[in-house]
């Protein structure tokens, strides 16, 4: 039992000295990230974006050739019919998107609210009106599709009638963790980690209605425990976590579409219909409304990412 207090004692101290470290060099990395944003800015206002872009492009593809071979088995479970030759474009056009994604970020992070208007495009945008007509809250289900940081700086800007909350995993680094959450919120988003699921309930009474920002195409935690559901032909572990939270506060749920053209993501919101009584439902139509998405454009979803690591 002593030995138990003790260790339990050594792992609590660590951790208060890990977060001292954290808010005494927190200033500096902040500083530090400010610099890179501004010269972000400044390549983009000169035009030189492009060519930091294909270093990049080029950095990712064929130096470092970045999770080449999970790419390449992504786009292959996506559709096996797809040539050797039309695997090699997707797989570039991902390396590009990639890119741009690295630069793009940093740029919306201390990019104007108009600059920030000018990058993306709601086609219907009277949903969110109705939201908040109906003064009722709402669940929109998110993917890895196009860029979703600039999403959850543009929602809070443009939807200024509604509260935008956006549930995330914390990055175990907390410097940079912290750094990453104050730049998303700087339009007023409300960051909600999953580790603390029980503040979002909280955040539901508000004054007026607000949306709650899921992303949903995630390897779940305890993958033998989740919901398994068939994904491009591939039997997975799915999250159905924001299911349950709508059903149970009797919310209606949306699915955000997303293409980019021009250089400009493209967003549908399309409702998804349910019964209170059935089981799964909206998990089962999110990963089929998920699929036809990454369909459109396969190279816009975060190829890169192990999303097939279990299977049965």
């Amino acid at each position: 039992m002593q030995n138990y207090f003790k260790k339990n004692k050594f792992a609590v101290n660590f951790k208060i000295q890990q977060h001292m470290i954290a808010s005494i060099l927190y200033p500096f990395y902040l500083f530090i990230f400010k610099v890179i944003i501004w010269f972000v800015q400044f390549l983009y206002f000169t035009r030189l974006e492009i060519i930091a872009k294909f270093k990049i492009y080029f950095l990712l593809k064929y130096v470092i050739r970045y999770r080449k071979s999970i790419i390449k088995k992504n786009i292959q479970i996506i559709n096996s019919n797809y040539t050797d030759r039309e695997q090699k474009k997707i797989a570039d056009s991902y390396y590009w998107h990639l890119a741009d994604l690295f630069m793009e970020t940093l740029w919306c992070f201390g990019a104007s609210k108009d600059n920030i208007y000018s990058k993306v495009e709601i086609t219907n945008m009277s949903v969110f009106e109705d939201i908040y007509l109906s003064k009722k809250n709402a669940t929109i289900l998110l993917s890895h599709i196009g860029n979703w940081e600039l999403f959850c700086q543009w929602s809070s800007l443009f939807i200024p009638k509604l509260k935008v909350l956006t549930l995330f995993t914390p990055i175990k680094n907390e410097l940079i963790n912290k750094l990453i959450q104050t730049y998303r919120g700087r339009f007023g988003t409300v960051m909600i980690s999953t580790k603390s699921t029980l503040n979002l309930y909280r955040a539901q009474k508000t004054n007026f209605p607000c949306i709650n920002l899921f992303a949903v195409d995630q390897n779940p935690g305890a993958p033998d425990e989740q919901l398994w559901l068939d994904f491009f032909n591939k039997k997975v572990p799915v999250i159905s976590g924001a299911e349950k939270f709508a059903k149970s506060l009797e919310q209606e749920v949306y699915f955000l579409h997303i293409e980019k053209k021009n250089n400009k993501y493209i967003l549908q919101l399309e409702k998804i219909d349910y019964s209170k009584d059935s089981d799964y439902e909206v998990t089962k139509k999110q990963m089929k409304l998920l699929e036809n998405n990454i369909l459109n454009d396969p190279s816009l979803w975060l190829l890169s990412h192990n999303r097939f690591k279990f299977l049965k």
